[in-house]
């Protein structure tokens, strides 16, 4: 094997498939009566245009794979992410604190279950300022541009007297 582990890959792209299915199709419709008398019970409905139709197929199919591979080529190849040295990675272990992380026990005990002062679940505070809670609603929206409504508007305001 050679390196081609550290090579960038080149995404597919989705015509390709389809053009050589098409350009096959084509050449089975064509081949089949032309050569050998038969034809597919699927095209046999074409009559005597199924050799005709099967060569439009095969020009259409190779137009259709060859802009494929084209495009596929074009396409940049998808690099892997440049991974920054000086960035050290978190140490193995859990998960202690985080977004969502409570001081509370990770499962409330349940009826009949003994309960230590320690684990007691100690009684909420009351927001110290209005919306500082979760349940709070938010605060009201000020628009950031309010159209004038007449002339007087369009003056600058006055200076503050002191």
């Amino acid at each position: 094997m050679s390196g081609s582990g550290s090579r960038p890959s080149r995404p597919s792209d989705p015509l390709t498939g389809p053009g050589v299915y098409l350009a096959f199709f084509g050449a089975v419709m064509f081949i089949l009566p032309t050569y050998l008398n038969r034809s597919l019970v699927i095209t046999s409905w074409l009559g005597r245009m199924e050799a005709p139709v099967g060569l439009a197929l095969i020009c259409v199919g190779v137009v259709i794979a060859i802009t494929g591979v084209v495009r596929g080529r074009m396409r940049p190849p998808i690099e892997p992410p440049v991974i920054d040295p000086n960035i050290v990675p978190p140490p193995p272990g859990p998960v202690v604190g985080g977004a969502g992380a409570g001081t509370a026990a990770a499962t409330p005990p349940g009826p009949g279950m003994h309960v230590s002062p320690a684990q007691a679940p100690a009684p909420s505070a009351a927001p110290s300022a209005p919306g500082a809670g979760i349940d709070a609603p938010p605060p009201a929206l000020e628009p950031l541009y309010r159209p004038p409504t007449s002339m007087d508007d369009l003056r600058p305001p006055d200076p503050p007297s002191a």
